[in-house]
């Protein structure tokens, strides 16, 4: 038990299969003591040889063959449990890849079966809780019990229990001397009933899940505090900003022309099938990127029965949070401001909370929070908007209804239902766009041209090689310094004297949306690769860059957000607690590099093994289990499945799954985009009454606009500091009514 409570010794955490080991070698040395102390025994194959404590995993293979025969069933089940399995075609049994199989643990294992010590009891509470962290059905448990292999299931049970009420102790006492981060999102879940007296025989319940994450970067002056101080924070002083202040600074333009650069190479190389010296050939940059080593432990909250859609659910669930989770007191909240972190319409509610309990006494106020951006959903509402913006028709060779109309992808629409499956479509057009673009500047014929032309050959029999016949490099340099600094297609729309929009017959409408979608798309992806890889330096930049954009694309909800970020990190956060966000806007459950995940995105994986994983069913009496349990130890559970398979395996491998190759996509795109010649200027294309085409719109012109005239700027910092209002949610103003409002002329 002390295992799967995250037990510590010499100062680092012991994981999982490091115990198992150690409790191999206790049994071992158990059972060769008994044999030396009996002669009879002396000749057994396994001790004969063997001295007490020297047991590695060398010797622990030699065990292999006495098990193989002695315990043939069970070592069979170990097999098959450890290894990856693939399908056998002449075999309904699922055939073992004996390559994948680490023998070691596996023999540790079964002399842990077969030992007879009271070592063996808390094997079988390990591999029982590893068997419920793979969802592994009850009858099948039931088995795997009578072979002497697991607990009971009501014994699971009751581990489960007290492994809830230890991690709900543990995370109160490390509340007590370390802030903690807090995110919560609605679980709406889809219950059943037995009562015979009812009709419908299933109902949605709405509840409140969340987790806390202790604070990553403390300062020493931390050290022992149970919060952050609320000096570090002083809202209000946004007043004191102009709109000019909001307006991308040169730091993060200079980033994107050089992340644009690096992106280009990426693309050539990966379909090029060249590589080139990426340190001094535009490598990608590296802003300020955070460990995936970083010390910290997340905990889970117990299902709370309270909706989070009214304003009394949210006051709810964040006393439910503070004052029973982490078991804060009233008076513990005076003096501290805690992060609390989620989607864009629960900070929304909760800076309504804050506002509307101003005038409440000291204790009951609601001025402890500061609500940070989910990450996560801000970039779902890009993709919408870039979706919504370069959908177009299918006549236009540069809309995304062309690029689908040759894919036929399902599940694309402007509602982004399916995330992943738009995003798939956006980077797969991208990366034909780019080719396409490269392709067209250097008068290539195909990819296969292009591939030639920035080819060196290779030396010849007197040791001599030819140079290229395209500097890469150079021509990708002057493709993103000509077409995507953030007033290129502007200069393309209107005349630099006058001011005036160009005529019809002096643009290439396809040209300019195309140009747009590649800078719209390389922002998405850089920013979802900054995520992935914990940059929040790259981050920040961004974010910057997107502050204007979401104002031109209308998207004021989302707009708010960003000036709320731009206004705490400019102005109303002190250096210390500007570090401490960016230190902790992004969280790596696994610890490996490249799979970090902003908060908000953690908190919807959250939400999905309460719903539909670890859901025990939706009887009523199973009610309070899933909610104070089984929601509590949602964390401890995923850990120990990962931490049994990379002992038993060395990967925690998923399913058997395999991307499919996009080289035909990539190839239909980009002959349709060079047969139209999308990336070569025709004077007047789009713009006649037969092929009319939609002008996509510059996001960043039109949003430094609207800031430059002063009325947005001016009516954010009314309604963000107007009492008992939320950003955007005051009394008869919607956001259709916002824009008309703010923007008469648009």
């Amino acid at each position: 038990m002390k295992v799967l409570l995250n037990d510590k010794r010499g100062g680092q955490r012991a994981t999982v299969w490091d115990s198992l080991k150690t409790w191999a070698n206790c049994a071992v040395d158990k059972e060769f003591a008994k044999a030396q102390s009996n002669k009879e025994n002396n000749a057994t194959l396994r001790y004969s040889k063997r001295k007490a404590g020297t047991y590695g995993s060398a010797q622990l293979l030699d065990f292999q063959s006495i098990l193989e025969t002695q315990c043939p069933l069970s070592w069979s089940i170990f097999q098959i449990l450890a290894a990856k399995s693939s399908t056998d075609p002449e075999s309904a049994m699922p055939a073992v890849d004996e390559s994948s199989l680490n023998l070691m643990p596996l023999t540790a294992a079964m002399i842990l079966m077969y030992s007879r010590n009271s070592q063996v009891n808390g094997f079988q509470v390990l591999f029982s809780v590893f068997c419920y962290s793979h969802r592994t059905q009850k009858r099948a448990m039931e088995v795997m019990h009578k072979l002497g292999l697991v607990l009971d299931y009501s014994w699971i049970n009751h581990i489960l229990t007290a492994m809830a009420e230890e991690n709900q102790a543990r995370l109160q006492a490390r509340a007590m001397n370390v802030p903690h981060l807090i995110s919560m999102d609605n679980v709406n879940r889809q219950l059943g009933t037995r009562d015979p007296t009812i009709i419908n025989k299933s109902y949605i319940d709405n509840s409140t899940s969340g987790f806390a994450v202790n604070l990553r970067g403390l300062p020493a002056s931390l050290t022992g505090k149970c919060g952050i101080p609320r000096s570090w924070y002083k809202p209000g002083l946004r007043q004191n900003l102009s709109a000019s202040s909001m307006a991308p600074s040169s730091e993060p333009i200079l980033y994107f022309a050089e992340t644009n650069k690096a992106h280009f190479m990426d693309i050539i190389e990966k379909y090029c099938y060249l590589k080139f010296n990426r340190s001094k050939c535009f490598p990608t940059p590296k802003v300020k990127r955070l460990s995936p080593k970083a010390d910290f432990e997340i905990f889970t909250f117990a299902l709370m029965d309270v909706e989070q859609g009214s304003v009394d659910g949210n006051r709810e669930s964040l006393r439910r949070a503070t004052l029973k989770e982490l078991g804060y007191s009233q008076n513990d909240l005076i003096d501290i401001v805690v992060l609390v972190s989620g989607d864009q319409l629960t900070m929304d509610r909760y800076r309504s909370l804050r506002a509307l309990h101003e005038t409440d006494l000291l204790g009951e106020q609601f001025n402890w929070i500061i609500p940070i951006m989910g990450l996560f959903h801000l970039s779902m509402n890009y993709l919408k908007m870039l979706l919504k913006n370069h959908m177009g028709k299918a006549s236009d060779p540069s809309s995304l209804a062309c690029c689908n109309a040759i894919l036929q992808r399902p599940r694309i629409n402007d509602k982004v239902a399916d995330f992943w499956a738009v995003m798939d479509l956006v980077n797969d057009c991208l990366d034909a766009y780019i080719l396409a673009m490269l392709i067209t500047e250097t008068r290539s014929d195909n990819l296969q041209d292009f591939t030639r032309k920035i080819c060196a050959s290779e030396n010849d029999e007197s040791g001599n090689s030819q140079e290229a016949e395209v500097n890469v490099g150079q021509v990708v340099s002057e493709l993103v310094d000509k077409h995507f600094m953030f007033n290129s297609v502007h200069k393309m729309r209107y005349d630099a004297k006058s001011g005036e929009p160009r005529s019809g017959d002096h643009r290439d409408a396809v040209y300019e949306n195309a140009l747009l979608y590649v800078r719209h798309a390389l922002q998405f992806r850089d920013f979802y690769t900054s995520v992935r890889s914990g940059d929040v330096g790259r981050i920040s930049h961004l974010l910057e860059l997107w502050t204007p954009q979401f104002i031109g694309a209308s998207q004021h909800r989302y707009a708010c957000e960003l000036l709320n970020h731009q206004c705490g990190m400019k102005i109303e956060y002190n250096k210390q607690l500007r570090q401490l966000i960016l230190q902790n806007i992004l969280i790596n459950p696994g610890q490996t590099g490249g799979h970090f995940l902003s908060v908000d995105e953690f908190m919807e994986e959250v939400v999905r093994h309460v719903k539909h994983i670890y859901n025990p069913g939706g009887a009523a009496q199973a009610e309070k289990y899933a909610r104070e349990v089984v929601a509590r130890v949602i964390v401890s559970l995923i850990n120990t499945k990962k931490e049994l398979r990379m002992g038993t395996i060395g990967k925690h491998f998923g399913g058997n799954h395999n991307r499919p190759t996009k080289t035909a996509d990539i190839g239909a795109l980009l002959d349709n985009l060079i047969r139209k010649m999308v990336f070569k200027p025709v004077m007047g294309r789009g713009f006649s009454d037969d092929d009319a085409y939609t002008q996509v719109t510059d996001w960043m012109q039109l949003g430094l606009q609207r800031l430059s005239e002063g009325r947005y700027w001016d009516q954010y910092v009314v309604r963000s500091m107007k009492r008992g209002a939320s950003m955007l949610d005051m009394e008869g103003l919607q956001d259709e009514q916002l824009g008309e409002i703010a923007f008469p002329d648009d």
